[in-house]
């Protein structure tokens, strides 16, 4: 049952999770929904088994916060890297620019610090490679990785970006915080 739990079970749960379009309401721990959810893959995977899942089994207990934790850990990186090598000046503009909904936190190729924010300005640029952001992409290719062997395929993983964007904006208190230290 182990390998079945490392294996078949845990990365089929995480892919349903992360392609469920309900990543934060069907996920309570010990919810109705979320014991219906887990019976489900249960029954996917061991098609004959009389196991029925309860609201305390060991299920309830995957941390799946890392997503949190990393984005804000990534942030402080970036910060820390661009505070060793610019004035506080720097750190401010760098930001005041991640700040932006067209920013470096959510574009491969952000809009320039120049540009102005208003999208309807002849002038301004736009950013190109949504959700491509190296800050997007190195939340998702960890939490992808715990999707390997599982047994169905859920569609995309729209769940998981869901929770990253959740993340990503919940930067925005913690850049306000380091803004203000700055």
């Amino acid at each position: 049952m182990k390998q079945e739990w490392q294996g078949s079970i845990l990365s089929t749960l995480y892919d349903k999770f992360f392609a469920s379009s309900k990543p934060f309401s069907h996920f309570f721990k010990g919810s109705d929904t979320f014991v219906a959810f887990l019976q489900s893959i249960i029954d996917e995977i061991f098609p004959n088994t009389t196991y029925q899942v309860q609201a305390n089994d060991a299920f309830h207990h995957i941390k799946h916060s890392y997503i949190g934790t990393s984005a804000i850990k990534a942030v402080q990186h970036h910060v820390s890297t661009i505070s060793a090598h610019s004035s506080k000046n720097g750190v401010r503009d760098w930001i005041c620019w991640a700040m932006r909904a067209d920013g470096p936190l959510f574009f491969k190729t952000p809009a320039p610090t120049n540009s102005p924010t208003d999208c309807t300005n002849p002038k301004y640029k736009h950013p190109d490679g949504r959700l491509l952001s190296k800050f997007i992409i190195n939340l998702a290719a960890p939490a992808l990785c715990l999707q390997k062997g599982w047994v169905s395929d859920n569609g995309y993983p729209k769940g998981l970006f869901a929770l990253i964007l959740a993340a990503v904006h919940c930067f925005y208190s913690i850049i306000v915080s380091i803004l203000i230290s700055y």
